[in-house]
């Protein structure tokens, strides 16, 4: 093996480690109940924040009324 493809595959094998890091904790956000964890600054629930957004943005923000796909 060169050396170039050794530091090639290390470089990419601690890419791997630092970005899986950084990725985990986004992905266990949300606990196995649907809830999410109260770790973020900001904690409300859902009259709260129908009483701060508006209908449609409580409904694309919270409710995840987006757009279908392609049209």
């Amino acid at each position: 093996m060169k050396k170039r493809y050794l530091l090639q595959l290390g470089a990419a094998t601690v890419g791997t480690v630092l970005l899986s890091r950084y990725l985990s904790p986004l992905s266990q956000a949300q606990t196995a109940s649907g809830e999410f964890d109260s770790n973020f600054e900001i904690v409300k629930t859902d009259a709260e924040w129908r009483r701060i957004l508006t209908s449609e943005q409580f409904y694309v923000l919270r409710q995840h009324g987006t757009e279908s796909p392609y049209q």
